[in-house]
């Protein structure tokens, strides 16, 4: 008898826990109906933001290629304004650097150099630009000094494209480095700046890294200072 009142007690108070528990979420019935509706209005959120977020990536690769587009068929006019818009509308994507760039040397090929300096310049200020495209804007932006020293025969200009040349020659992950490095010294020598120039030979000389051309190259400059 001891054996079934047990069994029974036992059985007594699962029923009274059921109850508790049923009691529990009739009584916060519509809090978990509010939680459920938050946690899915989330997970909607999360999945209609991904597909935004995949829908504009393919919008920014779209309308790249057609600046770009543009830009190897000569349409430079057009390029200097849908490229700006593009860098407006896309600032911070990775082809927002690129189309800087050809907006830049689209200026250039229009015979407005001062321009396409200057808007080289602003955007490496503001930090805009991806590392790449940092490299890239330098290097360009050094041409282009070098080729109004060409045009001007200013000293300054030409210091000035030596120092980019070095700046870009530093942002370089390797590829032109030595290249920079070479047009820095060449600048400088146009400049008439032979003990910068001499400086970068002296070291370029020691670097056992460089190419044979290239150490041909920075020997022929060294028969200059």
């Amino acid at each position: 008898m001891a054996e079934i009142k047990f069994k029974h007690k036992e059985k007594t108070k699962e029923y009274d826990d059921n109850a508790k528990l049923q009691e529990f979420v009739d009584k916060h019935k519509k809090l978990f109906g509010i939680i459920i509706a938050v946690v899915a209005l989330i997970i909607v959120g999360i999945n209609w933001h991904k597909s935004s977020v995949e829908a504009t990536r393919k919008l920014v690769v779209e309308d790249f290629f057609s600046v770009q587009d543009k830009f190897e068929n000569s349409k430079y006019d057009e390029v200097t304004k849908t490229g700006q818009e593009f860098v407006t509308k896309y600032a911070g994507y990775n082809q927002a650097s690129e189309a800087i760039i050809l907006v830049a040397r689209s200026y250039n090929q229009l015979g407005k150099t001062n321009k396409a300096i200057k808007y080289l310049e602003d955007h490496l200020k503001d930090a805009s630009l991806t590392k790449f495209s940092s490299y890239s804007a330098r290097f360009v932006l050094a041409g282009l000094y070098f080729d109004r020293f060409s045009e001007e025969n200013k000293a300054d200009d030409a210091k000035k494209a030596a120092k980019l040349y070095e700046e870009a020659s530093a942002s370089s992950d390797g590829l032109n480095k030595g290249e920079c490095r070479y047009l820095a010294a060449l600048a400088y020598l146009k400049a008439g700046a032979k003990e910068e120039a001499g400086k970068i030979i002296e070291k370029e000389e020691k670097n056992s890294e460089l190419n044979y051309q290239l150490k041909s190259k920075f020997k022929t400059l060294k028969f200059q200072l």
